[in-house]
């Protein structure tokens, strides 16, 4: 059995459960993983985060039951987990965009989200290039977002992301500076404190104390295992992060004695003038099973 495997496991164990209380702990059993390495890995797999998964799945039925059944919104709201039918009713409106009263008139409207069923190819005998390093400590200044997510959309993580690189075009010339005329620069994704809502985001680079700004926050990351994984060398590498990513967590970390670490994710990103020197390194924390 592989780990795509073991998640729809956990899917089916969801899908069974849907109205009880579910414990993260006991779902990411069924993909024997801990909850926090169950969690990584399922929002890498899927784009959204397990939380969101189990919150869509409940309020797509709970809509479909409403329109198919004629039922009291309160016996709903209490079946579907929630404390209140005011809790619901927020829930609802938020994601199907109108009150639950209002399904019988506009029930053709019902956002549907359909149960997951993960369809991942695996490669036999397939070998990744990948290097186990131990990074010392890295002390980094730069500017700082917190990401909520909030659809079910594989590539919002990275469109987040991206836009908050767009976002902060003054901070990043004001960064620039440490780099002078140098015709490679190294900037820094910074992954850290994940969450139900969200991560944050750093866009930094390696503290050389040139900023003195409310802007700006030191970033340190203390020494640790990484699993470091290279793009390609072309004119956009964050184009393959994605792949990258589902490929070192799918394909590479099952057929290891390595599990994710709770430390930060960094991707060290080399940007050269020269395209074809321009690639992305993906560091992703690792510790010994």
């Amino acid at each position: 059995m592989n780990i795509v495997d073991d998640i729809n496991n956990a899917i089916n164990y969801i899908e069974a459960n849907i109205c009880e209380e579910l414990a993260f702990d006991l779902i990411a059993q069924q993909a024997h993983l801990s909850a926090f390495h169950f969690q990584r890995v399922f929002h890498i797999a899927c784009g959204y985060s397990l939380g969101q998964y189990i919150r869509w799945r409940r309020l797509t039925l709970a809509g479909e039951e409403l329109k198919k059944n004629n039922a009291k919104v309160i016996d709903i709201a209490l079946k579907y987990g929630y404390e209140s039918p005011d809790s619901f009713t927020k829930a609802f409106c938020k994601f199907h965009g109108f009150l639950p009263s209002c399904v019988n008139t506009v029930g053709n409207n019902l956002r549907s989200f359909e149960k997951l069923s993960l369809d991942y190819c695996i490669k036999d005998g397939y070998s990744m290039k990948c290097v186990i390093e131990l990074k010392p400590p890295i002390s980094l200044i730069g500017h700082g977002k917190f990401i909520c997510f909030d659809k079910a959309d594989i590539d919002e993580k990275f469109e987040l992301t991206k836009q908050h690189w767009l976002d902060s075009r003054e901070e990043q010339t004001q960064m620039k500076k440490c780099f002078a005329h140098n015709q490679t620069r190294i900037w820094y994704d910074v992954y850290s404190d994940f969450s139900e809502n969200g991560f944050c985001h750093y866009i930094a680079v390696e503290d050389n104390q040139f900023v003195n700004s409310d802007k700006f926050e030191r970033v340190s990351v203390e020494s640790g295992l990484y699993a470091v994984f290279k793009t390609s060398c072309c004119e956009s590498p964050e184009s393959e992060w994605k792949t990258v990513m589902q490929t070192a967590l799918l394909e590479w970390l099952p057929n290891t004695d390595y599990v994710l670490s709770e430390r930060p994710q960094i991707n060290r990103v080399i940007y050269s003038n020269d395209i074809t020197k321009r690639c992305m390194e993906i560091w992703v924390p690792v510790e010994k099973a």
